[in-house]
């Protein structure tokens, strides 16, 4: 209903300025001078030309299937008939001083015409500046994709760190500055420290006087003065206050009213990306409490670990494209070395010892990747994920793990169960390995119906009343017991029956999409 009436409030805005334009020049420029000074301003031809602009309206209305944005061009042409007016009138005041023998009615229909002219002027200029802006205000435009460059980038990124080191070193690069930092003022302790950016010799301590004294009172986003520096406000609540410091230009200008524009607009980006960041922070605090509570729903779990995991996918990426990389590179230069030149033998000796232990650092990193995001998890399912798991745990201790799945077990159970059931069997092996003294586990998983069922037990030592020590924390049951609980799922954990070991028993139910189907 509201489109249709906005929709029919532009249909007659546009045929009243087409009403408008046609006969408003035959009416103040024909009729009405030739009623009162018996002599028109143009002739009766001229001012009949403007009412052919009637059907042209008409024709473009039936003809185009978008409405023209007549308020905009209303505004546009309003601001235009003004700043016009001015320099008309002195332009016509102008030779009337100079010229004492033209006619009164003449200097009306020049001041016509040239009025007129002015706003087509200032039409055309504001078309032109829009279409060739790119070539005529390169600076400009740079600043202008800067900002859209910034948005995306603040869209993408996460860290606090990184946008701050971002946000300091485009300044820096797009206003050529020499210097540039990002401090942050303590009210409590009085207190200003670097956050980001250069330290160099300015009026510190002035500037921190300047913050104390004006702290609540700094207008947001707005370039101020201090000596030999600028600096504006970029966050601020009531205990801290973040402030971008500018040092002199490279070549020693000041700022123009574009660029001040400009700071205070990724500036404003800048304090959105703090209040965000921060209500992440709040949120995720707030649900780590709500965690810790029994009774935590499990869809709050579901949403933590879903966090967890991936910042684990994360930092798994980070480690594999940089440390791992860094680490065969030199491990590849230096076998390179030792290949291609004759060394002492002792040197030779030390240096082989140097790349076996870069070659066990890049074992441990790749283990570290693995550990985070388990590879081809989705692809071999959770029985094929675990075997590979329980292998590598072998490698490295003693443990004697004995795995049985059963045959009935038909892997179509979603990534996140699967995912759950493989964190949850990591812990388990981690506590068996570092806390229980065990020296053979038991695992057998089996399906009943709707549910998945995951049996575990070992020969360590056990548990010590309802719960234990070696157990507790993230590392333990506690984490394992979130675990399942964020998938619904069920736990119960003892000792076994003979009085020595650990006995867990973990049920997780299927949605129906999911179900596993048990074999007759």
């Amino acid at each position: 209903m509201k489109y249709r009436k906005s929709m029919y409030s532009s249909l007659f805005k546009i045929i009243f300025v087409g009403i408008f334009v046609s006969f408003l020049p035959f009416a103040l420029l024909y009729a009405i001078p030739s009623i009162i000074f018996k002599h028109e301003l143009i002739s009766g031809e001229v001012a009949f030309l403007f009412t052919y602009f009637l059907p042209l309206t008409f024709v473009y209305l039936v003809s185009t299937n978008q409405i023209l944005d007549i308020n905009f061009y209303i505004k546009r042409i309003y601001y235009y008939s003004l700043i016009s007016l001015t320099p008309s009138l002195l332009l016509i005041m102008v030779g009337a001083i100079l010229l004492d023998d033209v006619p009164v009615l003449r200097w009306v229909q020049i001041f016509v015409a040239v009025y007129l002219f002015f706003i087509l002027v200032f039409y055309i200029k504001e078309e032109l500046d829009y279409r060739l802006r790119g070539n005529l205000f390169s600076e400009k435009y740079n600043l202008q994709s800067s900002i859209y460059q910034f948005v995306a980038f603040l869209s993408r990124e996460k860290s606090k760190k990184v946008i701050e080191q971002y946000f300091v070193n485009e300044i820096k690069a797009i206003l050529g500055l020499k210097n540039t930092a990002l401090l942050e003022y303590d009210k409590v302790v009085d207190s200003l420290i670097l956050v980001n950016g250069d330290s160099w010799d300015y009026e510190r301590e002035l500037l921190q006087t300047h913050l104390s004294l004006f702290f609540g009172k700094n207008f947001f986003g707005e370039l101020q003065t201090l000596n030999t520096i600028s600096y504006l406000i970029v966050a601020e609540n009531k205990k801290k206050i973040t402030v971008l410091v500018l040092g002199r230009k490279k070549n020693f200008t000041t700022f123009n009213l574009d660029e001040k524009e400009w700071l205070k607009t990724i500036s404003y980006y800048m304090n959105v990306s703090y209040q965000n960041l921060q209500m992440i922070e709040d949120l995720v605090k707030e649900l780590e409490n709500i965690r810790t509570k029994e009774n935590a729903p499990s869809w709050v779990l579901k949403m933590l670990f879903n966090i967890e995991e991936k910042e684990r996918k994360r930092l798994s990426i980070d480690l594999h494209d940089s440390a791992l990389q860094e680490q065969l590179l030199l491990y590849r230069k230096l076998s390179g070395i030792l290949e291609k030149y004759n060394f002492e033998s002792i040197a030779k000796q030390e240096l082989t010892f140097i790349n076996e232990g870069l070659l066990d650092v890049i074992h441990e990193i790749r283990e570290t990747c693995n550990d985070l995001m388990p590879p081809f998890l989705k692809e071999t399912g959770i029985v094929g994920s675990l075997e590979n798991l329980f292998k590598k745990v072998q490698l490295r201790t003693n443990l004697v793990i004995d795995f049985v799945a059963d045959r009935s077990f038909i892997h179509s159970i979603s990534d996140e169960i699967t995912l759950a059931l493989y964190r949850v069997v990591q812990e388990l092996m981690n506590n068996a390995e570092k806390h229980s003294n065990a020296s053979r586990v038991s695992i057998y998983l089996t399906s009943e119906y709707d549910h998945i069922i995951l049996k575990y037990k070992d020969n360590g030592e056990g548990m010590a009343g309802e719960n234990a020590s070696a157990f507790n924390g993230r590392l333990g049951i506690y984490g394992i017991r979130e675990r399942v609980r964020s998938v619904n799922g069920n736990i119960e954990f003892g000792n076994s029956k003979d009085g020595s070991g650990l006995r867990i028993v973990i049920e997780i139910p299927l949605e129906k999409e999911n179900q596993i189907i048990v074999g007759q």
